[in-house]
C-alpha cells in the first residue's frame, strides 16, 4: 500500500501536540501586540541580569558567578546564590539571533509559557491518550498563576520556567520507567539538572513531589493486584536518575547551602513584605473566577491568588470519571494511570491546604517553608497536579458516541480559554520598556529604586557593613564601556604607578611599579574566594573597614598585580560531586542501553477494555 503525504507527516507530526501549541497562542497575544514587558514587580531585576549575564558571556563567562556591574559597580555575588538558566538561556538568544535584553527575555517568557503546554501535554498523552494530553496541556497552561501572575504580574520569569521544565521532567521520568534506555536516562538526569538550575525554591518544591509520585506508585504496583508481576527495578533507576541529576547539579546548589553565611540569605524572611504570615488565601479567593484588570493598581496589574474554575472543575470531574471508570472494571494499558490519580489528587488537596490561613501554625513549625515566602506560591505546582487530574476527562470522552464526543470535547478544551478572557487583555500602557545598560541601571541604584537587582538585598557581601556611596570614576568608567580600572587611585602612594592590564567581570590585573609597600583599595567587594598575586606570589587580601571594598598588600617593585576570583573548599567538593555523578551517569547509561523495561507502556490511545 503506497504511503499518503498525510501518512508521511502523521509519521513526525503529532497533530493532538499540534493542536495543544496551537490553542497555546491565544497566551501570548498581550505580548505580541505590545512592545516591551508587562510592568511586574520583579521585571527590572531579571531584565537588568540578562544584561549583565550577557556581559559576563561577552567574556567567555558562560557560569559566572559574580554579577560585577551591581551595587554602584562594586559587584555582586548574585549568579553564586540565585539560579541563572533563565538569564544563560537569554544570553543565548542574545548572542545567536543579535537580540537586546529586553527582547531576549520577551521570547523566553513566550517559550516558557509554550513549554509549559507542550511538557504537560506529552506527559498526559502517555498516561490518558491524545485527548487527555490536549487537556491537560491547555489546563496547565491556562492556569490564571501561570499565564497571569507570574507571567504578567510579578514578572516572576525563573520560577515560571522551572513550572515549564516540572512536566518535562515528569514525562521523562514517565519513559525510563517503561524502557530503561541510556536515552531516557540521560533525559530524566538532564531535565533535573535543568529544574535545579531554573529556580532554587521551586527546584525543592517540584522535586519533592516528583519523588513522592514515584513511591507513591512503585508501593502501588506492590499491592495492586493487577500489577503485582511488574517489577519496582524501573522506578528505582528512575529515582537513581533523578539523584544523579540533583549531584551533577551540585556546583550549584552546594556551595549555596555552605556559603550562605557569606552574604545575607537571611534578609529573605525578616521583610515585612514578603513574610509568610500575609501570603494565605480564603477558600472563596482560590475558588474565584478571573476578574478584569484592575486599572487602580500601583503598576496596573494585581497578582491574583486563584484556582481558576476550569483547572479545579475538570481536575475534580477527570479524577470522579477515573475512579468510576475502574470501579467500573475498565482498565487502561496500565492500571497505575487510575491509581496513580490518586497520588496527584492527594498533593493538590495537601497544597490547597498549606495555602489556607488554618495552615499558619504548620508554616510557623517548618522553617525552611519560610523561604518560600508566598503560601500561594504553591498555586503552581497546584496546577499542574489539577492538569493532570483533568487529563482523566480523555477517558471518558474517548468512549461517548460522535455527536456528544465532538461537543462535550470542544466544550472541555474551549473551557480553560474562555474562563481566562479577562486576562487575555493587558494594555499598552502596563508594559514596560527600558534602557538595559549599566548607566541606566546605575541611576535606578542612585534613585533608591534597586540594590544590586534584589528586593531584600540578601546577595549583599556579609563584610559590607555599609554600603559605600557612588565612586564618580568608578561609574564614569562604566559609562565608557570596557576595560573598567577599579583601583582606587588614591590608594597609591607618591611616584607609585599601576597601568591596567586587564578587566574582565571576574579577573583583573595591573602593571604596579612603587618603590615602597602600601595598602591598596579596589573598588569590588571583598567576597569569598576572591584572591590576589603579585607575579604568581599569594598576597593577603581582606575586607576594608565597613565598607568591605577589597585591600590588598602590595609589595614594592615592579610586578604584575592579579585579582581573581578562584575555588573554595566548598565549591571544590561540589565540582567533584559533580564530576563523580556525571561519571556515575554515563556509566547507568552504559549499562542500560540494550535494557528494555518490564513495565508496559501507559499510554490509553487504545480503547480501553474490561
Amino acid at each position: 500500500m503506497t504511503e499518503t503525504t498525510y501518512d508521511r507527516l502523521h509519521r513526525y507530526i503529532d497533530p493532538a501536540l499540534a493542536l495543544t501549541l496551537l490553542l497555546t497562542l491565544f497566551l501570548l497575544v498581550p505580548l505580541l501586540r505590545n512592545p516591551g514587558l508587562p510592568n511586574g514587580p520583579d521585571v527590572l531585576y531579571h531584565s537588568y541580569r540578562v544584561a549583565e549575564m550577557n556581559r559576563s558571556w561577552s567574556h567567555g563567562l558562560f557560569f559566572p558567578s559574580w554579577a560585577e556591574g551591581f551595587y554602584l559597580g562594586y559587584g555582586s555575588p548574585l549568579f553564586h546564590f540565585y539560579a541563572r538558566l533563565t538569564y544563560q538561556f537569554a544570553s543565548a538568544l542574545h548572542f545567536a539571533f543579535g537580540m537586546e535584553a529586553l527582547d531576549s527575555m520577551r521570547t523566553t517568557l513566550l517559550l516558557s509559557l509554550v513549554a509549559c503546554a507542550a511538557g504537560m501535554h506529552l506527559f498526559a498523552q502517555r498516561r490518558f491518550g491524545r485527548l487527555g494530553g490536549v487537556i491537560a496541556g491547555l489546563v496547565y497552561a491556562y492556569a490564571p498563576f501561570l499565564m497571569y501572575t507570574e507571567a504578567y504580574a510579578r514578572g516572576a520569569y525563573p520560577e515560571l520556567l522551572a513550572f515549564a521544565l516540572f512536566p518535562w521532567l515528569l514525562w521523562r521520568v514517565d519513559a525510563l520507567r517503561d524502557q530503561a534506555t541510556a536515552l531516557n536516562v540521560a533525559g530524566v538526569a538532564i531535565a533535573q539538572v535543568a529544574l535545579i538550575n531554573a529556580h532554587n525554591l521551586m527546584a525543592m518544591t517540584l522535586t519533592g513531589i516528583t519523588v513522592l509520585w514515584l513511591l507513591f506508585e512503585a508501593a502501588l504496583q506492590q499491592f495492586n493486584r493487577e500489577a503485582s508481576r511488574m517489577s519496582a527495578g524501573p522506578s528505582l533507576l528512575a529515582l537513581l536518575a533523578i539523584a544523579l541529576g540533583i549531584g551533577a547539579s551540585a556546583t550549584f546548589w552546594l556551595p549555596v547551602l555552605l556559603e550562605s553565611h557569606s552574604v545575607h540569605l537571611e534578609n529573605l524572611t525578616v521583610a515585612g513584605l514578603l513574610d509568610y504570615r500575609d501570603g494565605f488565601a480564603r477558600l472563596d479567593e482560590l475558588l474565584a473566577t478571573p476578574p478584569i484588570n484592575d486599572a487602580g493598581a500601583i503598576n496596573g496589574l494585581r497578582i491574583l491568588k486563584i484556582i481558576g474554575p476550569a483547572q479545579w472543575s475538570l481536575g475534580l470531574l477527570g479524577l470522579l470519571s477515573a475512579a468510576w471508570l475502574y470501579i467500573r472494571g475498565y482498565r487502561s494499558r496500565h492500571p497505575g494511570a487510575f491509581l496513580g490519580l490518586i497520588g496527584f489528587a492527594a498533593v493538590a488537596l495537601l497544597l490547597l491546604l498549606m495555602m489556607l490561613p488554618s495552615a499558619e501554625r504548620f508554616w510557623s513549625a517548618i522553617r525552611p517553608l519560610q523561604f518560600l515566602q508566598f503560601p500561594w506560591r504553591l498555586l503552581g505546582p497546584l496546577a499542574a497536579c489539577l492538569a493532570i487530574c483533568a487529563a482523566a476527562n480523555g477517558l471518558w470522552l474517548e468512549r461517548l458516541a460522535g455527536r456528544y464526543q465532538l461537543s462535550l470535547t470542544a466544550l472541555a478544551i474551549a473551557l480553560p480559554i474562555a474562563s481566562v478572557i479577562p486576562l487575555l487583555f493587558v494594555p499598552e500602557w502596563r508594559h514596560a520598556t527600558l534602557d538595559t545598560s549599566l548607566p541606566a541601571f546605575h541611576q535606578e541604584e542612585l534613585s533608591g529604586r534597586q540594590r544590586g537587582t534584589t528586593f531584600t538585598d540578601e546577595f549583599r557581601p556579609r563584610d559590607v557593613h555599609t554600603t559605600p556611596a557612588a565612586t564618580a570614576d568608578l561609574l564614569a568608567d562604566y559609562a565608557d564601556g570596557y576595560p573598567i580600572d577599579k583601583l582606587n587611585r588614591s590608594s597609591l602612594p607618591a611616584g607609585a604607578t599601576a597601568e591596567l592590564l586587564h578587566n574582565s567581570p571576574q579577573s583583573l590585573a595591573w602593571r604596579v611599579k612603587s618603590r615602597e609597600a602600601f595598602q591598596a583599595e579596589i573598588y569590588n567587594f571583598y567576597w569569598l574566594g576572591w584572591r590576589a598575586e603579585a607575579d604568581g606570589e599569594a598576597l593577603e587580601m581582606g575586607p576594608s573597614a565597613h565598607h568591605g571594598l577589597m585591600s590588598v598588600a602590595l609589595p614594592a617593585g615592579d610586578y604584575q598585580l592579579r585579582v581573581f576570583l578562584g575555588s573554595t573548599p566548598a565549591r571544590d567538593m561540589a565540582a567533584a560531586i559533580s564530576l563523580a555523578s556525571a561519571l556515575a551517569l554515563v556509566f547507568i547509561a552504559w549499562r542500560t542501553r540494550k535494557r528494555q523495561g518490564t513495565v508496559r507502556p501507559y499510554g490509553s490511545s487504545a480503547p480501553l477494555t474490561r
